[in-house]
């Protein structure tokens, strides 16, 4: 019989496979997921239950077919602002439909924020409403999607 050290990196194994999985199918069944991975389905399934009770996964998600949605200008803004007002501009933002991601990060830009709008003019009134004036915003670089590859 296995000692704990080599049960805990079995455990990290097989949940490290479980992830992978499911980060490339959030739908799969644990069943699916049984076979794929060739365990058992309550392996799966208590491996993932602990995934969740430990928070490792926080939620499952969807993946968008924005242009499919009419929604198909995708973009990402790298804002670099006063760091007192990084939890301010975050509040601001979250809740805003367009809005697919908000990220704090190191670097030049301190917040990157990834969305979509239907039209540049959509694009603009957006921007003009929820980024151009905020207070601490020292400056924003803008860039679009071209394709999203995965």
């Amino acid at each position: 019989m296995g000692n704990s050290s080599t049960k805990s990196r079995d455990s990290k194994e097989i949940d490290d496979k479980i992830l992978n999985y499911l980060s490339e199918n959030a739908r799969a069944t644990y069943r699916e997921i049984a076979e794929k991975l060739n365990i058992s389905e309550s392996t799966v399934r208590n491996r993932i239950l602990k995934l969740i009770k430990n928070k490792t996964i926080e939620k499952f998600s969807v993946k968008l077919d924005l242009e499919k949605l009419g929604n198909y200008f995708g973009w990402i803004l790298k804002i670099k602002i006063d760091s007192s007002q990084v939890n301010a501009i975050i509040d601001n933002l979250f809740g805003n439909d367009n809005i697919i991601g908000i990220y704090e990060v190191s670097g030049d830009e301190n917040l990157i924020i990834m969305g979509y709008n239907k039209s540049l003019k959509n694009l603009e009134n957006f921007l003009k409403k929820n980024i151009y004036n905020l207070d601490g915003v020292y400056t924003i670089k803008f860039e679009i999607f071209i394709d999203n590859i995965k």
